[in-house]
């Protein structure tokens, strides 16, 4: 059970999330290669699903190429809102699996060096 506790001993910025979390924008084809858009041409964008292959919950990572501001949300794609996964860690398993797949897409940004700051198990 102690897998699932959040950090939440964090400062926090004005969006209320982790302010140590900073974004490292590469070249545009590692950006793409990572799976990262630029639709929008000012943003990077990022999104997949987490929570299991019939989840209707997705991670979703802005990054402001202008800034270099990151904003990550984790959205109930069925209600168009907010999933506070992290408020459920331990209570539900379906919060459980998206912890699990947000801290891998987590790690794997940071080994791949586009997201810094961030210490595994920290509130988001």
């Amino acid at each position: 059970m102690t897998k699932y506790l959040i950090n939440m001993n964090v400062p926090l910025d004005t969006n209320h999330q982790n302010a140590n979390i900073k974004a490292n924008i590469l070249s545009d084809d590692e950006m793409r290669e990572l799976g990262f858009t630029d639709f929008a041409k000012d943003t990077w964008y990022f999104s997949r699903r987490v929570g299991g292959e019939n989840s209707d919950i997705s991670l979703n990572i802005t990054i402001f190429k202008r800034t270099g501001n990151i904003r990550i949300d984790v959205l109930d794609e069925m209600f168009l809102q907010p999933y506070d996964f992290q408020m459920y860690i331990g209570k539900n398993e379906i919060a459980n699996r998206v912890y699990d797949d947000v801290q891998s897409y987590m790690k794997y940004f940071m080994d791949k060096g586009v997201i810094s700051g961030y210490t595994l198990g920290d509130y988001i």
